[in-house]
């Protein structure tokens, strides 16, 4: 924690904060600073819990400082037994009325430093929450984690359930149109895995823009002609080139006024677009679905209840990857969070 020496002539005493406002780290040089930050490297940031307070502080994951509900001053730390050794505590002074009407305490109010937080309400030191998320990114399965940390079976399923909603909001936050004039696009149905006879599934449009490999995979509960055209026209920008197979082709795009190339089975033939040659396969769009595939399987196993979570997440994953897994869910984890 910062030193706790006051200040005189009315300034504020760093008592009013977790860490020097000039240490949290900015939304721009969040990502950067945590760029391929090994295991060791983190341990050694969240040990012991009193350093993983400050680290959270850091990346905005708690409040650094705080105002009190009741009278709007700033508030204090304060020392405590229990978990994070801490709390808010505004020392603002109670009124006589306010000790006549029952009032005990003879400081305003006070608030856990998780107040607001995504901490907040669990029973788990922070250390062991940071190195969970940390875990969690790295694709670490459940029993694995609970290896290296105090969560139960059923907390670290909970938590796994909510790092899923992060990664969603963040895709629903930044998911934006693809193509554009002159652009291609690969589309066509994906199959994750094999269904029973009557079993009801999502029907899965997978969209991937070559030029930039930015994916996008629809899933349609409900699936109509009608529905497939609406997908497209929401998330495929006006003049964009389509490679489709035939069947999602006959399915509703030859009623949509693109430029579309239907792919031959195991044959590549090319076309000449704008006098430049057209490689017509999709295979961009197979190689995506083939990992999304080994992802849906060794993240899902045989459960299809949160299906569309784990779709989000595949994407959430393909944005963070190459040492920015963790990176991404400590930048988007307090945007997302609803207290």
């Amino acid at each position: 924690m910062v030193d706790t020496s006051t200040t005189e002539g009315g300034k504020i005493s760093s008592r009013y904060y977790i860490v020097r406002p000039e240490e949290v780290i900015s939304w721009d040089e969040r990502l950067s600073k945590l760029h391929g930050l090994t295991y060791d490297q983190l341990l050694q940031l969240i040990s012991p819990n009193e350093m993983a307070v400050e680290f959270a502080a850091r990346y905005s994951l708690i409040s650094n400082s705080m105002k009190c509900k009741r009278c709007e001053q700033m508030m204090l730390l304060w020392s405590r037994n229990g978990l994070d050794g801490l709390q808010w505590r505004c020392m603002h002074v109670v009124t006589k009325q306010e000790r006549r009407s029952g009032r005990k305490r003879n400081y305003c109010s006070s608030l856990s430093i998780r107040h607001g937080s995504i901490f907040h309400g669990h029973h788990l030191s922070i250390a062991d929450i940071i190195e969970f998320m940390y875990l969690w990114a790295q694709n670490y399965k459940l029993h694995e984690i609970r290896l290296h940390t105090h969560f139960s079976s059923e907390m670290s399923v909970a938590w796994a359930d909510y790092m899923r909603q992060i990664a969603s909001g963040f895709v629903e936050a930044n998911q934006t149109p693809i193509g554009g004039p002159g652009s291609v696009v690969e589309i066509g149905r994906l199959i994750l895995y094999k269904t029973r006879i009557g079993e009801q599934h999502p029907y899965l449009i997978g969209m991937v823009e070559r030029e930039t490999e930015n994916c996008i995979i629809i899933a349609i509960e409900d699936y109509t002609t009608e529905r497939l055209k609406e997908e497209v026209l929401q998330w495929i920008l006006r003049d964009t080139i389509l490679i489709s197979d035939e069947g999602t082709y006959i399915d509703g795009l030859n009623q949509l006024d693109y430029p579309i190339f239907i792919t031959e089975t195991y044959v590549e033939r090319f076309e000449l677009v704008n006098g430049q040659k057209l490689s017509v396969n999709n295979v961009l769009l197979q190689n995506i679905c083939n990992e999304a595939k080994a992802k849906f399987l060794a993240m899902n196993g045989t459960c299809r209840a949160h299906f569309e979570g784990y779709i989000r997440e595949f994407l959430f994953r393909r944005t963070f990857r190459n040492g920015d897994e963790f990176a991404g869910i400590i930048l988007w984890a307090p945007l997302l969070h609803v207290s």
